[in-house]
This record gives C-alpha cells, structure tokens and sequence, in this order.
C-alpha cells in the first residue's frame, strides 16, 4: 500500500508460484494519479521478488497501465480475452 495524505490511495498484491511471481490488482486512486505511486510500489515488489529468490514475474495489464509496465521492461506477450455474463435488467 502506498498512503497519501492520510489515507490508502494505491495497492498492489503479489502472489509467487515456483519461481514466478505473479503481480494483481495494481491501482491507484483517480486523485493520486501521477505521482509515482504505483512504480515506487512495482519497483518495492520487483525488489522483495528478488530477495526471495524468484526468476521471473509476470501481470496483466490493462491499457492504462501498459505504459508503467514497458518502462519497468515488461514485454508483451500476447492479448487475452475478458468476458462478462450480467444479469439482464428488468
């Protein structure tokens, strides 16, 4: 968690598997935004994953986020999809 003027205002989670660590839920309050959060936060967990030994980590982005994870030298490995099934209204 990163705190801003008091209060939580961006997060990541990190989850290792044999010797990946896998990157989720990286977001960053709308007013927040710009300030480097979320990278001090990357770099702090690339570090940490480091430190205990992991080879490599990985993450899904969305289009938002692209930008943050090609200048920690992140590479694109291909798309996937994301469906959603909602309840119709009514």
């Amino acid at each position: 968690m990163a705190r801003g003027e008091g209060r939580d205002v961006a997060c990541l989670g990190t989850l290792d598997v044999e010797r990946d660590c896998g990157v989720y839920m990286v977001a960053t309050d709308p007013a927040a935004r710009g300030r480097g959060l979320a990278t001090a936060l990357m770099r702090q967990a690339l570090l940490e994953a480091r430190e205990r030994g992991l080879q490599t980590t990985s993450l899904q982005a969305t289009a938002m986020g692209a930008p943050l994870y090609a200048r920690l030298g992140y590479r694109d490995c291909g798309a996937i999809q994301m469906w959603e099934r909602r309840r119709a209204s009514g």
